[in-house]
């Protein structure tokens, strides 16, 4: 479920939750009598929906606006009102059609159905009340993980405007703080970098806490957007901040120099100290200088390995879904809220959407050219979320080029649905998801390895790579993920090459 959230709360926008069980009919005979006017043009119907989803009404005397929003999958209503007058005029709807309070959301939050813990969760959500933050955060370690994963949204994408918490400690630390996933603490930071372009006591306040967290990537974001904020005051705990962690785990060999070339710019910003132009820089250890700062600003001198890694740990990733999801499903490919799974084979799967993707890499030695570039797939696509072999075999792959569109081709008469080796895009999109980020876990070495992908894509990085459709200009079958190098790291291989993993997309159409 994707949420649509106002980038900011002020005097001119406010949201009014209805209580559930509340009607259409109701709120228009209110807003009626109040002199407002339905846009009927503007009214949305969902197929077997029996009311609409999204209506408008206007007020143009006072330049008022008002959107209605059904969300049938969790029952949710909600009123967000525009204009001058919108904080009275959501007040006056609270006073006079059933609305949500605290309690009752958290009466929600406290439920066993999953369902009502949803529905829960996305009105704390849209009421950005401070006091139900734990509750959210405990819904991290649901049973079911559409609970978790809308948990986690909420967190990553509405934490900056959560109203304080009555008679507690800054919410947004607390929280920050409070949080046990470092991965949820990473895509925090980097929403508020996207969604709050100037700094804020607030702000500061996390990013100061997020120098001295436990997790590497967590504390390179902090510093990258303390550097990007200007945040002086931070200084001395960007001069303090370690860049990797115990044992070896953090930056690769190649990335670790980069990020000692950051912190110097991040000091020279918070310094106020301008930048050279262009023009007067001539060596290239100046020139990587030069553009570590700018890719900091968020204004890259050109696209290569710098800007490519510090876009990852500066870009959220989408809310959860993401994009459209497929049209039609063949019988054998069932929806769960697990995801997707090839039932015959009870073969789990992973969607990934028509969104961009950064994809390939500026690395020094790439075996096959792979340069940084934005596509969008045309289409979505199922890929098998792990490796799998044929029955007959046992222990790591043995299957050859050929051997591997053989079995595509024995697999997909069998089931009547096509399978087939990836593109090597298609299998960089997979395992790397749309933020350009290195590894599928990430950036750079972690104690799991194993983590699965941003689109759910596991066993990655276990064997010589896995075999792709892609063939280079001698004609050698592409491998990817065969190297620590990361997921745009391309190799050709012979194609009687054994110890190669194999991974099917499985067509729709």
């Amino acid at each position: 479920m994707t949420l649509h959230w106002p980038a900011e709360r002020s005097p001119r926008a406010a949201v009014v939750v209805l209580a559930p069980g509340a009607r259409l009919e109701a709120l228009e005979s209110f807003l009626s009598s109040e002199g407002w006017t339905r846009e009927p043009d503007r009214a949305a119907m969902n197929a077997g929906q029996s009311e609409p989803v999204f209506v408008s009404w206007s007020l143009p005397e006072r330049d008022g606006e008002l959107d209605y929003t059904f969300e049938p999958e969790t029952g949710v209503r909600f009123l967000e009102v525009r204009g001058p007058d919108a904080l009275a005029h959501a007040d006056a709807l609270g006073r006079n059609l059933p609305a949500v309070t605290s309690s009752g959301v958290e009466r929600l939050l406290r439920a066993t159905a999953p369902g009502d813990v949803r529905q829960g969760l996305r009105m704390a959500g849209l009421l950005r009340d401070g006091s139900l933050a734990q509750g959210v955060l405990a819904q991290l370690e649901h049973p079911d993980p559409s609970v978790r994963e809308l948990a986690r949204e909420i967190l990553e994408h509405a934490l900056t405007e959560m109203a304080p918490a009555r008679g507690g400690r800054d919410d947004a630390l607390a929280l920050f703080l409070a949080t046990p996933d470092p991965g949820t603490r990473r895509q925090i930071l980097r929403w508020l970098g996207k969604d709050h372009p100037a700094l804020t006591a607030r702000i500061e306040q996390v990013l100061e806490a997020a120098l001295e967290d436990p997790d590497w990537e967590v504390r390179t974001t902090a510093l990258l957007l303390t550097g990007r904020y200007g945040a002086r005051r931070l200084a001395v705990g960007v001069r303090s901040c370690r860049l990797s962690n115990e044992g070896g785990l953090g930056p690769t060999r190649h990335d670790a120099p980069l990020f000692e070339t950051a912190r110097r710019a991040v000091l020279h910003l918070l310094a106020g100290q301008p930048l050279p132009s262009e023009s007067a820089v001539t060596l290239p250890a100046q020139r990587e200088q030069l553009q570590v700062a700018r890719c900091i600003l968020g204004n890259p001198v050109a696209r290569d390995h710098v800007f490519l890694l510090f876009q990852a740990l500066t870009e959220p990733l989408p809310p959860t879904p993401a994009g459209p999801p497929p049209h039609t499903l063949p019988r054998t490919l069932l929806a769960t809220p697990e995801g997707y799974r090839f039932e015959p084979l009870a073969l789990p799967l992973a969607w990934v959407p028509p969104l961009p993707h950064w994809l390939g890499d500026e690395q020094p030695g790439m075996a096959v050219p792979n340069p940084i570039r934005r596509i969008t797939p045309s289409a979505g696509f199922l890929v098998t979320a792990k490796w799998f072999s044929p029955p007959q075999q046992e222990g790591p792959f043995h299957l050859t080029f050929e051997q591997a569109e053989t079995w595509a081709a024995t697999l997909s008469q069998r089931f009547g649905v096509r399978f087939r080796l990836p593109t090597a895009d298609e299998w960089e999109m997979a395992a790397r998801g749309p933020d350009g980020r290195l590894f599928p876990w990430g950036n750079g070495m972690e104690s799991s390895p194993g983590a699965t992908s941003p689109w759910g894509c596991g066993d990655l990085f276990r064997f010589g790579g896995e075999w792709t459709r892609a063939v280079t200009e001698a004609g050698g079958p592409v491998v990817c993920g065969s190297s620590r190098r990361g997921c745009a790291w391309r190799a050709q291989v012979e194609p009687t090459q054994t110890g190669v993993g194999v991974r099917f997309v499985i067509e729709l159409s």
